[in-house]
């Protein structure tokens, strides 16, 4: 069984598929992340990323780093990451505080949240070499087991033969809103305005690239999650999985 859920930035798609993986025992991939770790560690190539002392085992070859950051500065930004894609490794182990996400058995799950992430994963995701070696990982997870996964592009390039297929929307001042607690959880404060400002940008961003764009499928169930909690909108997909 494969369930899908995509949807835009900020509007429940992580929250909500890890409650119905935890109810039905499916095994939950957090697409998003594996695309914060390739955009995080893009950044940290270029020394964007503080307070973090790891990039030498985070790609422990030093003649890669050097071959990256020079496609880097030549603006061969597609050849700099699909050399990124061919050095890491991402993977993901749960813990009493969640799923944490490692690149290179490096525990980086607070890193990948922060604003600086957020605001270039969508560049970064908008590459062809990212998105066919992560889809291509995410087939590879998914193989043989019941999932449920959760991104942009699930329902419509990743798995289009999906069981069932669902698309979350909400309007961008619900989805700031969240966006900010998240944030405030991670240490982070940013003002309501700049988050909806981001926000609009990703989705322009995220519907507009050539690459796998945002957008639902023909055969989705589409859900508006404003004014509902959490629960209710796992129980409404979990009534079509019913």
């Amino acid at each position: 069984m494969i369930i899908a859920v995509d949807g835009s930035a900020g509007s429940g798609k992580s929250t909500v598929a890890k409650l119905i993986a935890s109810e039905l025992d499916y095994l939950y991939i957090d697409t998003g992340a594996m695309y914060r770790a390739v955009t995080f560690t893009w950044l940290k190539i270029q020394e964007l990323v503080p307070n973090f002392n790891f990039k030498d085992k985070l790609i422990p070859d030093k003649e890669i780093r050097r071959k990256i950051l020079s496609e880097i500065l030549g603006k061969h930004h597609e050849k700099a990451l699909d050399l990124i894609c061919q050095t890491i490794s991402i993977s993901f182990e749960n813990s009493d505080s969640g799923i944490k996400t490692f690149i290179n058995d490096i525990d980086v799950s607070d890193y990948i949240r922060s604003t600086l992430v957020t605001q270039n994963v969508s560049h970064v995701a908008s590459y062809k070499e990212v998105r066919d070696y992560l889809v291509s990982e995410q087939r590879k997870i998914a193989e043989g087991t019941n999932i449920i996964m959760d991104g942009r592009d699930i329902g419509t390039v990743v798995f289009p033969n999906a069981n069932l297929k669902i698309f979350l929307t909400a309007s961008v001042e619900v989805r700031a809103k969240r966006r900010m607690q998240d944030l405030s959880n991670y240490g982070e404060e940013t003002s309501f305005e700049e988050i909806c400002a981001q926000l609009k940008r990703r989705d322009h961003l995220d519907s507009t690239r050539e690459e796998s764009p945002l957008t639902k499928a023909e055969d989705a169930v589409e859900i508006d999650t404003d004014g509902l909690s959490i629960v209710e909108v796992k129980d409404k997909i979990l009534s079509f999985i019913n």
